[in-house]
């Protein structure tokens, strides 16, 4: 693999984060990135300097800390652009910047569509500029969000990964009881090994976490005529009603009652660890893990234990503890254990929709409106 560098005038966050990406490509192609590179850094010399000559305000700069933004999110980008912003896309292979990154280059940003990185009081002290950042998403563990009311500076989030998400928790479940996985890899190596699976049709499932993901996904089981309980601080009784979902009166009565159990809760103090040895010594005994949620709820070590052990006959998650997950997590080796890469709001169809409704949120913010899904307003 060849190495491609520049010697930029004034080794930027962006330059860095260019050359980065660059230096992953090879012969022709990181020829041909490199010459574009030139192109566009000296274009954007010539014009910063013929505006700054004119003395007209340059755009507000928007950060997004999403891959795959400027594809999958076009009409958003576009119509960002179109209003007259900047839009700064750094990420390249994992939705998060670290904190030295956000550091440097927050002092020049006006607004964020951020992925999973945290922002903490140092941050938002950095972000002078800063009026409005909007989660790819729903979960905004990641967020201090008192220090960012101190601040003057609006969160939001974006609801309309639910379809996503439950699917891909569906999908997570149908791998665990199908070993649909070992039977692809099996099959393509000629070996023609059968294995006998597990059916959903009229499974007792247990949902953690009665949010708007989780209701989805009760819709969907309902297909299967699962009988479904569920559990909640503060529980939709009429949308459970509608859906046919019993409301239980705590955790231990889901687990009780459950061959399924999947989580959807956010990351809090109070959640975290929560699957823990004891939880899953309280869980029926062959019961199957799903977890679209937040890796941190999760106890790896314990759950490795309960899979080796066939207490839990199988498990499927999108998120780990800490990621991206090490190749030499020992849950990686389990034949019982499936894994995606926290990728459940990722669909053609989520992304553009979680997209634009950032882009509006942040059109909103500076037209003097307050945005939708604002969370700590």
């Amino acid at each position: 693999m060849h190495k491609y560098s520049l010697d930029f005038v004034g080794r930027g966050f962006y330059s860095r984060r260019c050359l980065y990406r660059i230096s992953r490509l090879s012969g022709k192609s990181g020829a041909l990135a490199l010459r574009n590179l030139c192109i566009l850094y000296i274009s954007s010399c010539q014009v910063h300097t013929h505006i700054t000559e004119m003395g007209i305000t340059m755009s507000k700069k928007v950060l997004v800390t999403v891959t795959k933004f400027g594809e999958y999110c076009a009409k958003a980008k576009k119509l960002l652009e179109d209003n007259g912003f900047e839009v700064l896309t750094p990420c390249v292979e994992f939705p998060r910047l670290s904190q030295e990154e956000l550091l440097e280059v927050m002092p020049d940003i006006d607004a964020v569509i951020m992925g999973l990185d945290d922002w903490n009081e140092d941050v938002f002290g950095a972000a002078k500029k800063l009026k409005i950042m909007s989660r790819f998403g729903l979960g905004v563990d990641n967020v201090d969000l008192e220090s960012a009311k101190r601040h003057g500076v609006y969160v939001c989030n974006a609801r309309a990964s639910f379809n996503a998400v439950s699917e891909l928790a569906m999908s997570l479940l149908f791998c665990c009881l199908r070993t649909i996985p070992f039977l692809d890899k099996t099959t393509k190596e000629g070996k023609w090994e059968r294995f006998v699976g597990d059916e959903l049709f009229r499974k007792k499932v247990g949902l953690l976490g009665f949010g708007v993901i989780s209701q989805t996904l009760a819709k969907r089981l309902s297909s299967f005529e699962c009988d479904i309980y569920a559990y909640d601080l503060a529980p939709n009784r009429d949308m459970a009603r509608d859906l046919g979902v019993t409301i239980a009166d705590s955790i231990d009565e889901v687990l009780a009652k459950s061959e399924i159990i999947s989580l959807h809760l956010p990351a809090t103090p109070s959640t975290a660890h929560l699957v823990d040895r004891e939880f899953l010594g309280k869980c029926n005994k062959g019961a199957y893990i799903i977890n679209t949620a937040r890796g941190a709820i999760l106890d790896e070590k314990a759950l490795y234990d309960a899979l080796v052990s066939g207490h839990i006959r199988a498990a499927g998650t999108d998120v780990f503890e800490h990621e991206p997950v090490s190749a030499d997590n020992p849950l990686l080796k389990l034949p019982n254990f499936y894994c995606t890469p926290h990728q459940g709001a990722e669909t053609i169809q989520t992304m553009e929709n979680v997209g634009l409704i950032g882009a509006r949120a942040i059109l909103d913010t500076f037209q003097g409106k307050k945005p939708q899904n604002l969370l700590n307003g």
